[in-house]
């Protein structure tokens, strides 16, 4: 442990599954644990962080914020983990436990309560492969999952989830009572991501796209399409920036290889922060291939006011609303993607339309001060204290 609580006060314990040197997605939780750090002062409750490991001095968790920083395996199988749970909760008093990415339901939970726990919130992120609605889970499994998820004392006090992609999956699918399920979208610093004046702005047109280098992020999709643009919408005048690092990074420039890309696709590499990067961009393509949760990389472009085109897969229509903010084409839909893109390449209007769309949707949809006051007046109900 790095710090300690005082033990007489009562404790919430936000929980990672996680690392807390973990890459750029989890910096939008870690700023979320530090808004509940605060809230949970107002109402004289201390502030515990956990990670599954913990490495010291990379600036993060800022141990003024925290009463305490521990180093805990999440829902661990191991006995000798399990006690080190109970020990943590009786010697630091932790009355409620925020959990990222857990199960709504385990027999974990009753052991915790036993111990002392008054409140179990679990905050859903979770993407699936599957990118439609889930299907609802009918017969003998759905009713042993029924069953299951009603059992006292082994149930999340409440699950938040970050789209309603996510909460439908639960309610019809994992069978959580939909009570039980709140659905809070998530936010973004629309103020960081402000859109600045390209107005002078010449040359080729800039196509940005960022994520982590797997196939289900659609890289690929987006890599064939700009061979198309060349071939058989005999454009040039455009060259597209890719920035992520991960498994499939040898297999995409490969395939960028083979379809002679060079000077039209660029690999950008892993890099520490998008902002500098979406905002130089004149479009933003978001191509998708599997049920994203609720991906940032939609969100930033939307609040850096951009032209984005992104898929129809998991929760991105809901961050985009029903308000014409961004270009939404089928998932894997290389001709698709590649017709889109040749259309805003050539027309500037249409660019402009977009990128004030996309700025007002997040303005009004997506500010993350609006994110952090729903969370906590929800987490109020659910931990029994006031909200301001």
């Amino acid at each position: 442990m790095k710090k300690s609580a005082d033990n007489k006060k009562p404790s919430i314990l936000m929980a990672s599954n996680y690392s807390n040197r973990t890459g750029y997605a989890w910096k939008n939780i870690y700023r979320l644990f530090e808004q509940i750090a605060i809230f949970s002062k107002e109402n004289e409750i201390a502030s515990l962080v956990s990670f599954k490991h913990f490495v010291p001095d990379i600036g993060w968790p800022t141990e003024s914020v925290f009463d305490g920083i521990l180093e805990l395996q999440p829902l661990s199988r191991s006995v000798k983990d399990i006690f080190n749970w109970i020990r943590e909760i009786k010697a630091h008093n932790i009355r409620h436990i925020y959990l990222t990415d857990q199960p709504t339901t385990s027999f974990y939970y009753a052991l915790y309560r036993i111990a002392g726990v008054r409140s179990i919130i679990v905050h859903n992120r979770v993407s699936v492969p599957d990118p439609n609605p889930a299907k609802p889970e009918r017969g003998f499994i759905g009713f042993i999952k029924w069953i299951f998820c009603r059992m006292p004392f082994i149930q999340a006090t409440r699950v938040y989830t970050v789209s309603n992609f996510v909460r439908r999956r639960l309610v019809v699918k994992a069978k959580v009572p939909s009570s039980r399920v709140v659905k809070i979208l998530n936010g973004v610093d629309i103020e960081k991501f402000a859109p600045f004046d390209m107005s002078n702005h010449s040359g080729p047109i800039k196509i940005y796209c960022g994520g982590r280098a797997t196939i289900y992020k659609g890289i690929a999709i987006l890599i064939e399409a700009t061979a198309l643009l060349r071939d058989r919408f005999y454009l040039n005048n455009f060259e597209v920036f890719y920035a992520g690092d991960g498994p499939d990074l040898q297999y995409f420039k490969s395939l960028a290889n083979n379809l002679r890309l060079r000077g039209l696709f660029t690999f950008l590499g892993e890099v520490q922060s998008t902002e500098s990067h979406i905002k130089r961009a004149d479009i933003v393509v978001v191509p998708s291939i599997w049920g994203d949760a609720c991906p940032s990389a939609v969100s930033e472009a939307l609040a850096a006011g951009k032209p984005l085109i992104t898929t129809r897969v998991g929760g991105v229509p809901e961050i985009v609303g029903n308000c014409n903010a961004a270009i939404l084409v089928d998932p894997g839909d290389i001709y698709g993607l590649a017709e889109t893109l040749s259309r805003l390449i050539e027309n500037p209007v249409e660019r402009t339309y977009l990128a004030n769309r996309a700025r007002q949707r997040a303005v009004i949809a997506l500010d993350q001060r609006r994110y952090f006051a729903e969370v906590k007046k929800q987490l109020s109900l659910d931990m029994g204290v006031r909200h301001a």
